[in-house]
C-alpha cells in the first residue's frame, strides 16, 4: 500500500500542483486568488466559497485502487464561536484561478450555470464528497468521505476530468462569523494538501483467476 501527499508545502509532500481561489457574492466579478481564502455565510449578501484542485493526482498510476483520501485545509483565522461544517462537492467546470462568483474563467465569457457554481447539472455535483467540522483553533482540518474516495478513483482512472472541488459552509443560517484558510500561495507548511492511500492490483490474484478459468 502506498501513500501519496499532494500539495505545495516545501516538505512532507510527494508531488506539487495546487489551484485554489475564492469566489464571493459581494464582489461577483472580482477574482479572489491570494494567500488565503474564506468559506463563510457572513450575511445574505456575503457568501464565500473556495475552489480547489490538486493537479498532482496525475502522478498516481491510472490502474491504482484508491483506499483512502483526506483533503487537509489549514485554518489561520476565525471570528465567531461554534463549529462550522464545511462540505466539498466535485466540480464539473474547467475553472482557473481567475474564477469569480459569476464566471469560472474571468473575462472569458465562461459563465457558471448558476452564480456561485450552484448549478448541480452543469457546475458541480449535488452529492457531498466529504465534510469537516471547523472550530476556531488554528491548524489543519481534514475533509473526508466515501464520495471523496470515489471522486479521486474516477480522476485517477480518467473516468472524470480533474476539476477539483468547491468548499462551502453547509451548517446553520447566515451570521457574522467566518473561517479563513491558508491558500497554496500562503505560508509554507500550512498550504492545502491531499493525502491519498492506494495500492495496485495483485498480479498473482489475476494469474490465479486465469488458471481457474482454464481448468
Amino acid at each position: 500500500m502506498s501513500v501519496t501527499v499532494i500539495g505545495d508545502n516545501s516538505t512532507g509532500v510527494d508531488y506539487t500542483g495546487t489551484d485554489d481561489t475564492q469566489i464571493q457574492s459581494a464582489n461577483p466579478t472580482i477574482p479572489g486568488e491570494g494567500s488565503s481564502w474564506e468559506v463563510t455565510k457572513y450575511s445574505s449578501g456575503v457568501h464565500i466559497s473556495a475552489l480547489i484542485r490538486l493537479t498532482g493526482l496525475s502522478n498516481i498510476p491510472s490502474n491504482a485502487i484508491i483506499d483512502d483520501v483526506t483533503l487537509s485545509i489549514y485554518l489561520e483565522d476565525a471570528v465567531g464561536a461554534g463549529p462550522h461544517t464545511i462540505s466539498a462537492y466535485r466540480l464539473f467546470r474547467a475553472w482557473n484561478e481567475t474564477a469569480t462568483w459569476e464566471a469560472f474563467t474571468n473575462g472569458g465569457g465562461d459563465i457558471w450555470g448558476t452564480n456561485g457554481a450552484l448549478n448541480t447539472t452543469t457546475d458541480r455535483s449535488s452529492t457531498v464528497s466529504g465534510t469537516t467540522s471547523v472550530s476556531t483553533t488554528p491548524g489543519y482540518f481534514n475533509i473526508t468521505g466515501a464520495q471523496l474516495i470515489a471522486d479521486v478513483q474516477a480522476i485517477v482512472n480518467s473516468t472524470n476530468t480533474n476539476e477539483g472541488w468547491i468548499l462551502e459552509r453547509t451548517d446553520g443560517a447566515d451570521d457574522t462569523t467566518y473561517r479563513q484558510f491558508t491558500a497554496s500561495e500562503g505560508t509554507d507548511g500550512q498550504r492545502p494538501k491531499l493525502t491519498v492511500t492506494w495500492h495496485l492490483p495483485s498480479v498473482y490474484a489475476d494469474d490465479a483467476l486465469l488458471v481457474i478459468r482454464k481448468a
